[in-house]
């Protein structure tokens, strides 16, 4: 986390220019995106498993037939969009939320 890299001796890095909130940010999202990826081809899989003609499936039988004809790569099945998506995504926004606050905080 941010504090860590701020307190540790080993990594010499100015947190708050823009370039490492924007790299902060895009790590922090990506990371985000790749541990939810699980829970997100569930819930689309719940969502059109109607339109498939499966009928309505829970949660859990829907986690229960991706483990069984996938595995393990059922669950993180695109998961490198996702990564990226919200990699780019959240590093945009917390580069241009942190240069904001900072302009208004200087004018205050």
């Amino acid at each position: 986390s941010k504090i860590w890299i701020v307190n540790s001796a080993v990594i010499d890095v100015d947190v708050n220019t823009l370039f490492s909130e924007a790299i902060l940010g895009g790590f922090g999202g990506g990371l985000g995106a790749f541990v939810s990826t699980p829970s997100d081809v569930v819930v689309v899989n719940v969502m059109t498993s109607m339109s498939d003609g499966r009928g309505v499936e829970s949660p859990l039988q829907v986690l229960a037939r991706i483990w069984n004809e996938d595995g393990v790569n059922g669950l993180f099945s695109g998961f490198a969009e996702r990564v990226s998506y919200w990699a780019i995504a959240v590093g945009i926004f917390l580069s241009v939320y942190c240069s904001l606050r900072q302009y208004y905080l200087a004018l205050s």
